[in-house]
This record gives C-alpha cells, structure tokens and sequence, in this order.
C-alpha cells in the first residue's frame, strides 16, 4: 500500500534540497537563485495544503527570535541602501527578497522534526558524494592525466576556463593544483562557489554526522579526505579550532581538557603556515594572490569604516577599491558596526533556541571564521539556514528511530501474543 504522507514529505525534502543547491554559496547560486525561490514557493504551498503547518502552533516556533532578527537586519540593509544613494540597489532589493523568502519557509517547513530530520541528512550525504567522487578522481588521477577524464564544463559567470570543469565521474573542480612540481591535480570545489566555502560547510558535517549515521567514523575519513583535496589554508585553523572547542564543550571541567585543548590550537596555528601546500609560507607565489586579496579587504574595510563607522557607506555601495566585500570583515565599511551588531544578534539568538546545542556550536565555529576573514558568504541565505537544523538527540526522536522502535515493538507484542 502507498504511503500518501511518505510521499508527500519525500516531494517536499527534493524541493528543499533542489533549492538549497540553487541558492548561495553553491556554484549555481550564482545565476539560478530564482528557480530556488520558485521551488521553496511550491514547497511551502504543498506544506500547508497536505496538513503539515496543523502539526504545530506556527506563533511557538523555536525559530521565530532567529526569523525576527533576521527580518530586521535585511530590512535596515534596505533602508541603508536606499537613504545612502546606492548605485546597485537592483542587487541589493535581490539578496533582500531571496534571504527573506528562504528563511522564511525554511523556518516554517523545518519545524517538522522529520523534514527537518531528512533534509540536513541528505544535505549531509550529498556533501559526501561529492567528497567520494573527488577520492575516486584523485585515484584515476594517479595513473592518468587529469586531462584525460574532463568531462564538460559548468557554464557559472565569473568562473575562469579551469574553474567549475567536471571530471570523471562527477568531480567539480576550482582550478587545478601542482604537487612537487610534476603531479598536476584538481582542487574540489564540491557543489560550491569556492573551495574555500566548501571546506567550512564539510568541517561542519564532520561534527554534525554522529547524528544522521550509524557509520560516522567512515563518513568523517571521507569528509577529512575531500577536506584536504580543497587544499583550503583557513581549512587548517578551522578544523583544528573546531576540535579544540568540541574537546572543552563536550567534557566536564578539567586542566587536562584545557591543556590538550590549547595544544590542538598550537598545532593549528602551526600549520597554517607551515603544512605544505595548504599552509601560508607553502602558497607563497603561486597561491600568494588568495593571501593578499583579504589582506587588501582589510585595509580597505577599515579605510571606509573611519570614515562612516555606524552605518557604513551601503550594503553592496559600488566602489573602485580592489576586495571590498571578499569577507565580512572587509565588509563592515559597507554595513556599518550597528549593521554587524544586529548580524551577530542573529547568531547570539539562535543559541537560546531550544535547537540549539553544544554541538551545533562546535560545528557553525568554521562558518563563522569562514566569513568573518576569508569567504563573501555571510549574506548568503543558505548560511542562516544550517542555524534552524534540530540537533537534539535527547529531546528530538529521528524518522529513522521512529520506524525502528516501531518495528520493535511490534515484533514484541507479536512474540507476546505467540507465547
């Protein structure tokens, strides 16, 4: 017999997957950000045509502070632009519409414990594929020219000829990368803009995966190893002060945790500069531009900050200086301290939300020193959506714990009734 409800749940799960790697940071976010709100649209129709909004009461949702203060931070990046003259209000009325609408269905259709439950996991398992078609390259790789299996290549604005080519069987590139000077390889850009934002969103399945998989230590080897074919530098700082978090937030108080803790971050700061081929003293030359661009962003956001510290000179306000806007620390001239602090607040919010956990502390720590020195993302809407993601295991039953404990219990009576 079909299950209507099974059904319906699984159409809505696809469509809030589909839009999710339509949105920004993806590497199609860049020009189909429209068919994501289309689809987030029809989802969120199916949602409340087939009963699931009825299972709650929308004014309790635990989301509803995040919602709030979202809202309003969009809403002053609005008025921002539009009082300060902004040349480019066309892009920022886009990033406001297309944040507003997918954070709101996302917070009301992730309500559900079991969508909720089923879009991350596959969020998650889609992150690994893509990390094991990127070991089955590099295998193919060692015995043949990367050249030899290109596929096609992903027509993305703003690439360069070797950015976003596919290679055998479904590998993505951002470029490729010489080893010793005579092994050519592929960076893995995954399904993301840059390998630099795909590293962070892998790190923070890391430490979420213990969740959604029976078999986390395998999935973890495997993230570990698309982490270093994104031959990210800030990869390096963001996995190690992960690791040193969860280690002083995942056990009770002792000198020991602090100890091993400080070393874990000791050991970090050493091999970013100093771990070959990811490290900053290894990229010196060919990799040099990546180091220097956010140095220059710097500069340049404190430049306009000096001269307008509050409000900035406008959310996406046109400007000829080279990196404006390349992290979010460049950026604070565009949006102002007030414009920061009410971005922060969302973040401050969401950890009184009863979804929220140590854990999800521990693995949103890489997106946020991601956006703070290295990546453009902290506008991106698919970044306030990992913040409604329910990791309770407590409090909150999986789909899959459900059906288990349902089979187990009939099994049970059933034996019952047998004896």
């Amino acid at each position: 017999m079909i299950n209507s409800n099974k059904i319906i749940t699984n159409i809505i799960t696809i469509l809030l997957i589909i839009s999710a790697y339509t949105m920004r940071p993806t590497v199609l976010g860049q020009n189909y950000t429209n068919i994501a709100m289309i689809l987030l649209i029809v989802a969120l129709i199916i949602f409340f045509a087939y009963g699931y909004s009825k299972k709650y009461n929308i004014l309790n949702l635990n989301t509803i502070p995040i919602l709030i203060m979202c809202y309003i931070f969009w809403i002053y990046l609005g008025f921002q632009a539009i009082f300060l003259n902004n040349s480019n209000i066309d892009f920022v009325l886009k990033s406001i519409i297309s944040n507003i609408i997918s954070i709101s269905v996302f917070s009301l259709v992730l309500e559900d414990d079991e969508l909720n439950y089923k879009f991350f996991k596959i969020f998650i398992v889609i992150i690994v594929i893509c990390c094991v078609s990127y070991i089955i390259t590099f295998i193919i790789n060692i015995f043949i020219d990367i050249d030899k299996i290109y596929l096609f290549r992903l027509p993305v604005r703003g690439y360069n000829y070797e950015s976003g080519k596919v290679y055998i069987p479904f590998t993505i590139s951002y470029g490729k990368f010489l080893i010793n000077n005579n092994f050519e390889t592929i960076r893995l850009l995954g399904l993301f803009r840059e390998s630099g934002i795909f590293q962070c969103f892998i790190i923070w399945s890391i430490f979420i995966c213990d969740y959604y998989f029976k078999s986390s230590k395998i999935i973890k080897l495997i993230l570990v190893f698309g982490l270093f074919g994104t031959f990210s530098t800030i990869s390096i700082i963001n996995l190690f002060f992960a690791y040193a978090l969860n280690i002083i937030l995942n056990k009770k108080y002792s000198i020991k945790k602090y100890i091993l803790a400080f070393c874990v971050l000791i050991l970090g700061v050493y091999l970013i500069f100093n771990m070959p081929y990811f490290g900053i003293k290894g990229k010196l030359g060919y990799g040099q531009a990546s180091i220097t661009d956010r140095l220059d962003g710097f500069k340049v956001g404190e430049n306009i900050l000096r001269e307008q510290p509050l409000f900035g000179n406008g959310y996406f306000y046109y400007t000829d200086k080279r990196n404006t806007g390349i992290n979010l620390i460049s950026s604070i001239g565009q949006i102002g301290l007030l414009g920061l602090f009410l971005y922060f607040l969302i973040y401050l919010l969401s950890l009184f939300s009863t979804n929220f956990s140590k854990k999800l502390i521990v693995a949103m720590s890489p997106i946020i020193i991601t956006l703070l020195f290295s990546q453009p993302i902290f506008d991106a809407p698919l970044i306030f959506i990992l913040l409604l993601i329910k990791y309770q295991p407590e409090k909150i039953k999986s789909a899959d714990w459900r059906m288990y404990e349902t089979k187990r219990i009939k099994r049970r009576n059933t034996s019952s009734i047998h004896t």
